[in-house]
């Protein structure tokens, strides 16, 4: 459920006065609009609910405006505007998690429980993301990336995107059907270690086949590319509209931000990759291995010690080809 073409065609017909709006998901028991207002041009999502029960004091954040008013009608409003046109990217899949979450409300006194539920949640993430990425999480994310456009140069940016579960949870970075792909970045000198920060990550229990992507980082001044660089390199070939803002959904669930883009001006290279078949003996930590009570346990591996593991990047891809079709 994509609704930028609607906001294109609003952005075409707009005034400088008053409000232009197209009514959404009408086959909901909600009612819902789309909004462009004035000369501003920034976008608004209008929700009728039955009462403002539990949206009398909505949470607050940067570039995005939360408030509940009372039509002449006497109907009540829920308005989530868009601030500053930094944020549009946030706002846009904000306002299309909200729009598909109360289009699957039956019951029309509950739309006001799910909106509230939504925008905590969400008010609750961006609060926490609000500083930007540290360095670290900066060279987990910049390994995720090249990854998944590497991957995509086969699998098809559709399927590669669908599979990117670490920003939901997922204890590895990527998931086809019964193989997950796990992403391992590191900028040391060698001998290097590879950090492995759960028990579960290299637990392949449940799955037909479990790989470890090493890739070591070079960090450079005006070689190689930014962060930011990546991610417009990928979005630029994404072409199905849907599968672009599932992208930058996870991206805002990975902590990223266009509005930090500035924050992210170092440089990747990527010195080596080498992947593994995560089996047998492969010096691991597992959930089951844990005694009771034990958890969040994190190690090291040292990357020499994993010869004998060593996959093909052409075997890799064909396996997840082959698990995923």
């Amino acid at each position: 459920m994509i609704f930028e073409q609607q906001w294109q065609a609003l952005h075409r017909t707009a005034s400088d006065d008053g409000e232009s709006l197209r009514r959404v998901v009408e086959d909901s028991k909600a009612n819902a609009w789309l909004v462009i207002r004035g000369s501003s041009r920034l976008r608004l999502l209008r929700v009728e609910v039955p009462s403002d029960e539990g949206l009398e004091d909505l949470p607050q954040s940067a570039g995005i405006g939360l408030q509940i008013r009372q039509s002449q009608d006497g109907k009540y409003l829920l308005e989530v505007s868009l601030l500053n046109g930094d944020f549009e990217k946030i706002f846009d899949v904000f306002a299309n998690d909200l729009l598909v979450a109360i289009s699957e409300v039956v019951d029309w006194n509950q739309i006001g429980i799910v909106v509230a539920g939504r925008i905590e949640l969400w008010q609750e993430f961006l609060k926490s993301q609000h500083e930007g990425l540290s360095a670290e999480r900066v060279r987990g994310l910049v390994g995720e990336l090249v990854t998944l456009r590497k991957l995509s140069q086969t699998l098809g940016f559709t399927s590669v995107v669908k599979s990117w579960a670490g920003p939901r949870g997922f204890s590895q970075d990527f998931h086809f059907k019964n193989s997950a792909l796990e992403i391992k970045s590191s900028a040391s000198k060698k001998p290097q270690s590879i950090q492995i920060s759960s028990e579960r990550q290299l637990d392949d229990a449940g799955l037909e086949n479990l790989f470890l992507w090493h890739i070591s980082l070079d960090e450079r001044i005006e070689q190689g590319e930014t962060l930011p660089e990546i991610v417009e390199s990928i979005r630029a070939n994404i072409g199905d509209l849907s599968v672009k803002m599932e992208f930058n959904l996870s991206l805002i669930l990975s902590g990223y931000h266009d509005i930090h883009a500035a924050k992210y001006s170092k440089t990747f290279l990527v010195r080596s990759e080498s992947l593994y078949r995560v089996m047998g003996n492969f010096p691991r930590i597992t959930e089951g291995q844990c005694p009771s009570g034990l958890g969040n346990v994190k190690y090291s591996i040292q990357a020499g010690a994993l010869d004998e593991y060593v996959e093909s990047e052409a075997a890799v891809i064909d396996e997840l080809s082959r698990t995923n079709d």
